[in-house]
């Protein structure tokens, strides 16, 4: 056996055995145990199989990828290209500032280079007018709240945990003594962006 079949052999333990004639290479995909060609090369190895068990084929939705065979029909109901339908209480766009009267195109983009000169320093100078008549200095201002600080106290908890637990005791700390927690039910979703 040569060197060259030796490498061939110990690259290819537990990869796919599809040459990618292109990169002039195997597959560097990992396969099951008891395969011999990964998810997408099984495809061109299974043509003419009785056995549906474990053939591959292109996702009617999107041939990008593919799905078992045996398991299409699941797979339709996951796959991430199947048409979007909503639940009868969305409405799309109902935030978008349009009313549902409106007739507009969806994504419209525009460029920048096809608008005059005269259009965008408009835009430049209202932006300009609204930033100069009511720029505000954010100040820095760390509240706290009991129910937070409490949990904070359990020994449970690691230093990253206690970084979120202090920013949403913050945010409560910040809406109490603003008089925005009332003796109703409040659901308030504390997902707050990561501070470095």
């Amino acid at each position: 056996m040569s060197d060259s079949e030796k490498r061939t052999i110990s690259i290819n333990q537990g990869h796919c055995k599809f040459f990618v004639k292109r990169k002039k290479r195997y597959c560097r995909m990992k396969v099951k145990q008891s395969e011999l060609y990964c998810c997408e090369h099984q495809i061109e190895h299974t043509h003419g199989e009785k056995n549906n068990f474990n053939i591959r084929i292109p996702c009617p939705l999107d041939s990008k990828h593919s799905c078992y065979q045996n398991k299409l029909q699941k797979h339709l109901r996951i796959c991430n290209a199947r048409p979007k339908t909503f639940q009868s209480f969305i409405l799309k766009g109902v935030n978008s500032g349009y009313s549902p009267n409106d007739i507009r195109q969806e994504n419209v983009s525009i460029s920048l280079s096809d608008q005059s000169v005269a259009d965008v320093m408009n835009v430049i100078d209202r932006v300009k007018s609204i930033y100069n008549g009511k720029h505000i200095e954010p100040t820095e201002k760390i509240c706290t709240h009991p129910i937070v600080e409490d949990e904070m106290k359990s020994p449970i908890y690691g230093d990253k945990t206690k970084k979120h637990l202090k920013q949403i005791s913050s945010v409560l700390g910040l809406l109490s003594e603003y008089n925005l927690l009332k003796k109703i039910l409040v659901l308030l979703k504390l997902g707050l962006d990561e501070v470095h």
